[in-house]
């Protein structure tokens, strides 16, 4: 027990601390302020002791400290002990080429909403683009009754949040949620010079991100292309688990060099690949950070003035033989699903991973109707028309 003069300071410093910008303060209760208070004061703690970790052990240090914490709260409502992987390796001749399937029965959980959709008594505040945004940090705190925290972190000279996902596909899987309320999409209608202002920010950030996770993939889902929120701009980042190994991306990309990737060299430029053998047109981008970024950001205004409205794109972020490579993978944002899987095409699946969660693709797998073949079409139904095709 504490002793009364220690709590009475305590308890001093608790209402110090200031509660949130409500639109209309008298509308709080007491005890609806006495919670943001303790809110305010948790994340400050964590903010701190996340700080601390990552300026002595660097930023991945610091997420995988935040996913643990949001584990042992309970906001992580998955222990992943149910996922199950399997290898699917193609048939013949080309055998070294593969796709994978995890088995994840509660991933499907989690278009059920963990949290709150109305708002409590008087706990609107100032400012907020969209009170129905779940990756807004001034709705986290109501939608997920003070249980959802996050990391707050630079990049660019912009800020990112790094929140946790309550039925992740894998641990350590984080959502990177831009500071700013701005929409997922890359193509602003009628405006090239906003829409290349985007997409140079979307390339740059992401790169940036992964500099400091390499034992990390990033991806941007664009706009129908997996984004299942498309109101606020955000990345995916996991930590690529003991064992995995290489994704079928990278397979199908480093047997078509017949090589390993090796080192890069500051003085060429970026190599951009088509990569060959694949069911999606993909280009893998490895050079020089700014030749890279600059390439990959032509890739994707090019795509844009070609499609249009429907432009839209995954790109990935991972760090092979000692230097980050980039993949681009074009969408057409009306395509975004493929007969044979229940979820979206996203950017864990344009890898060569595919998230199976309901009982049907279940049986799928136990009566061995998934294969090679079964996955390439999946990912074949949603590569855009190329020219003389009808889309």
């Amino acid at each position: 027990m504490l002793d009364t003069a220690m709590n009475d300071r305590l308890l001093e410093a608790f209402r110090s601390v200031p509660t949130p910008a409500y639109v209309a303060v008298d509308r709080r209760p007491v005890m609806g302020q006495h919670n943001d208070r303790i809110y305010a004061l948790q994340q400050a703690i964590l903010q701190e002791t996340l700080d601390q970790l990552a300026s002595q052990q660097g930023l991945a240090a610091a997420l995988r400290a935040l996913y643990d914490q949001q584990v042992d709260i309970g906001f992580i409502q998955d222990d992943l002990s149910q996922v199950g992987y399997f290898r699917y390796r193609a048939p013949g001749a080309n055998s070294q080429h593969f796709f994978i399937v995890q088995f994840n029965p509660r991933r499907a959980e989690r278009f059920k909403g963990a949290g709150r959709t109305v708002l409590p008594r008087g706990a609107a505040v100032q400012g907020v683009a969209d009170a129905s945004c779940y990756l807004c940090t001034d709705n986290i705190r109501w939608q997920h009754r003070g249980v959802q925290s996050y990391y707050q972190f630079r990049v660019n000279d912009r800020i990112y949040n790094a929140l946790c996902n309550p039925f992740p596909f894998t641990r350590t899987h984080l959502t990177m949620a831009a500071g700013e309320h701005l929409p997922q999409t890359f193509h602003v209608t009628s405006d090239a010079k906003q829409t290349h202002a985007r997409i140079r920010r979307i390339v740059e950030d992401l790169v940036a991100i992964v500099e400091q996770l390499p034992t990390f993939v990033g991806f941007y889902n664009g706009a129908g292309a997996g984004a299942s929120i498309e109101k606020h701009l955000h990345f995916h980042f996991f930590e690529i688990p003991d064992g995995h190994g290489s994704f079928p991306i990278q397979t199908a990309a480093r047997l078509a060099s017949r090589s390993l990737f090796g080192q890069v060299d500051s003085d060429q430029p970026a190599q951009v690949m088509e990569v060959p053998h694949y069911p999606l047109t993909a280009y893998r981008v490895r050079g020089p950070k700014a030749d890279a970024v600059e390439a990959v950001i032509d890739l994707a205004l090019d795509w844009d003035q070609s499609a249009g409205e429907a432009a839209s794109a995954n790109i990935v972020a991972l760090w092979e033989e000692g230097a980050v490579s980039l993949y681009f993978v074009p969408r057409n944002r009306f395509y975004t699903r493929s007969p044979g899987l229940a979820g979206m095409v996203a950017g864990l699946e344009v890898l060569g991973e595919f998230i199976l969660s309901t009982p049907d693709e279940q049986r799928a797998i136990a009566e061995q109707r998934v294969n090679y073949d079964y996955l390439w079409r999946i990912l074949e139904a949603v590569r855009p028309a190329v020219d003389g095709e009808q889309d």
